[in-house]
């Protein structure tokens, strides 16, 4: 290294690799932290939607408990219900995980068969058939409930791995 010009020609392309250095790795975890965001706040809507699925079952088996007015928890059931359904929504729309998608489809299906069931439950509440309906509530509703809460775990478990494998 006898010339200037070579001493400076390397300095500038040592600088310029530094520099190259750096911005990769302040882009890449800058990557990491969105997707670190982005898995919190998929956690914080799934634990939500299981939340709201738990509260749902606990309001169904109160339309048979003695004492309570069955007409006041089917509206607070309802609400729970496009609680989860929203908080599914969501869900399949932020998930960027492949496996998650389908688990995500499964949980909406079995919300729809809670709806279905709660329909049934409360059809045989009103027509003064409460056998009926704690049947239908602690077997089909509850079924409905566990694969509905399942699933969601499955592309929680999903997400993580993949958020894992990012960073």
């Amino acid at each position: 290294m006898r010339t200037r010009t070579a001493r400076l020609t390397l300095s500038v392309l040592a600088w310029m690799a530094l520099g190259a250095a750096a911005y990769v790795t302040a882009h890449g975890q800058q990557a990491i932290d969105q997707r670190r965001t982005a898995l919190r706040s998929f956690e914080s809507t799934a634990r939500d939607v299981i939340d709201s699925l738990d509260d749902t079952q606990a309001g169904q088996q109160a339309y048979v408990a003695a004492g309570q007015d069955p007409q006041v928890w089917a509206a607070k059931v309802a609400e729970l219900l496009q609680t989860a359904r929203a908080g599914l929504d969501t869900l399949r729309a932020t998930a960027l995980s492949p496996a998650a998608g389908p688990a995500l489809l499964d949980a909406s299906t079995a919300v729809t068969e809670l709806r279905n069931v709660d329909r049934r439950a409360h059809d045989q509440v009103d027509a003064g058939d409460p056998q009926g309906a704690s049947l239908t509530i602690f077997s089909a509703a509850a079924d409905a409930v566990s694969t509905a809460t399942s699933n969601v775990d499955l592309a929680l478990g999903a997400e993580r791995q993949a958020a894992d494998e990012i960073g």
